[in-house]
Order: C-alpha cells, then sequence, then structure tokens
C-alpha cells in the first residue's frame, strides 16, 4: 500500500472513530458496581446500601399508604416489598394514612439527585403481589421534568400487566402520559418471570421472557431523555377506578417478589 492509500485509511478511521461519542467520566462506582463500561447485576443476597435506598416515612396525593423502610426485607435470595394494611395511622403531608408500603430505588453515587441512569436496558426476575388497589413494579423515574418509564401490576388481576411512557419537556409535572395493558398469557403472582426495559435515543422496548410485547418509536412518540433512577414498589392506589378497592380479605400482607435485578448500559448488550 503506498502512503497515499495509508494516509487515505487513516483519515477514514479517524473519521469512524469520531462518530461515536466517548463515555463520560464518572467517579469511582459503589463497591462491586460498574458504571457504564460493564453492566451491574444484584442477585439481592443481602441488603447493598451503596446501591440501594430504602424509602421511610413518604407519601403522595394518590398513594393510601405511607412507605415504610421495615417493609423492605431480604430473604433467602430475594428482596421481598410489602404492603401491610392497617399498621397505621401515620400522619403524613397528605393526610393520615393507615396502611404502610415500601420503595427500593437506585441511592445517588454519582450526581446528588440520584439521576445517574439513563439509556440501556433493564431487566428484573419478580414475582408480583396479589390485592385489589395493590400496585407492585419496575420502573425508571425522575422530577423536574417528570419522566418515567413503568412496569406494573394491579393486585386485582395479575394476568396483565401495564407500561406507560410518562414525559415533560420543561419543568412542570403534568406530562404526558402514553399507557397499555398487555395480557401475559399467564399469571404474574403465580412464579418468577423476567420483566425488562429498552430505553434508548430513539425507542422503549418491553420484554416478557425475553420476547418484545410493547414498543414506543420517536418523533412517533415522546422518548424520555433525562437521566432517572431505578425502583421497585408496592404502593396502593386511591383511584378505584384503575386499581379498585382495598381488598377486604387475609391476609392483611402482600408482598411483591424480586429475585435479581441487571443493568447493561447501552452499548453494552
Amino acid at each position: 500500500m503506498n502512503k497515499i492509500n495509508c494516509g487515505l485509511v487513516l483519515v477514514c478511521l479517524i473519521c469512524v472513530f469520531s462518530c461515536f461519542s466517548l463515555p463520560e467520566e464518572f467517579p469511582d462506582p459503589p463497591s462491586g458496581i460498574t458504571y457504564l463500561d460493564e453492566h451491574w447485576k444484584d442477585n439481592f443476597d443481602a441488603y447493598n446500601p451503596e446501591l440501594w435506598e430504602k424509602v421511610d416515612n413518604y407519601s403522595w396525593e394518590n398513594n393510601a399508604s405511607v412507605m415504610k423502610n421495615y417493609n423492605v426485607e431480604y430473604v433467602s435470595g430475594s428482596v421481598c416489598i410489602s404492603f401491610l394494611k392497617n399498621d397505621g395511622p401515620f400522619s403524613t403531608n397528605y393526610g393520615t394514612r393507615y396502611h404502610s408500603c415500601a420503595q427500593l430505588y437506585t441511592r445517588a453515587f454519582i450526581h446528588s439527585d440520584h439521576y445517574d441512569y439513563k439509556y440501556g436496558k433493564y431487566s428484573v426476575r419478580m414475582k408480583a403481589a396479589t390485592g385489589s388497589g395493590i400496585v407492585s413494579s419496575f420502573f425508571l423515574f425522575r422530577w423536574a421534568p417528570w419522566q418515567e418509564i413503568d412496569i406494573e401490576f394491579l393486585g386485582k388481576n395479575t394476568t396483565k400487566f401495564h407500561i406507560n411512557v410518562y414525559y415533560n419537556s420543561g419543568t412542570g409535572t403534568a406530562p404526558l402520559e402514553d399507557p397499555e395493558v398487555i395480557d401475559l398469557g399467564f399469571d404474574a403472582a403465580a412464579d418468577y418471570h423476567t420483566y425488562a426495559i429498552e430505553w434508548e435515543r430513539d425507542h422503549i422496548t418491553w420484554y416478557v421472557d425475553g420476547s418484545a410485547v410493547g414498543t414506543r418509536k420517536s418523533p412517533q412518540k415522546n422518548i424520555p431523555d433525562q437521566p432517572m433512577y431505578l425502583a421497585m414498589n408496592i404502593w396502593n392506589c386511591n383511584s378505584t377506578s384503575w386499581s379498585g378497592p382495598l381488598f377486604a380479605d387475609e391476609p392483611g400482607k402482600r408482598t411483591a417478589f424480586y429475585d435479581w435485578v441487571e443493568y447493561f448500559p447501552s452499548r453494552s448488550y
């Protein structure tokens, strides 16, 4: 190969590599966790406080219960996130709550606002909670602007799951949403199954046991474009038209079981 051809090859290679943005530099992640370069997986053998936070004494307007950290328990290689009926009363900014619920979400280790995660694939092996009025979930979320990507199970009928995207490009709290209900073909509360959210710049795809079941694509659909945190929770929605009235039967404790969570940053899967 002559010198002119070598020079042309070198220029072409530089152009090709310049089309790919290099990963942003981040500080050292928590113990055992690598960020962006490789994926991480938590098998929930024990609570990892460097990766997760348990929400305590928090509620919101349409949550008829209050989050308590004692409702997150690690048992036999799974994390159990529970709703407890009538263990109150509890005083909150939204009035008295008589029931408790729980949430586990990724702690702040890169940005102080917890919004450390963006494009990639988020997978969970879980078993949904039963009970009318109960919602168990796996989702990505942020405030200001409110953006969210959901997998939600309604305890009144766990043969379906709800997927949703909330998108707001500004700083308001009234985002556009795009819900869809999908028949699973099995009872999500009867056994563990794997669910995944693939979030990329131009699309979101949801998977059940490795099969794609729903997709949103830009520019037809709004795709969240801001970093978020990853979370799992269980709560009692007071919108009975959606979740149903709170169950009246026993037991008063209803639990969603999470066997593991895995995250593949974009371009790593």
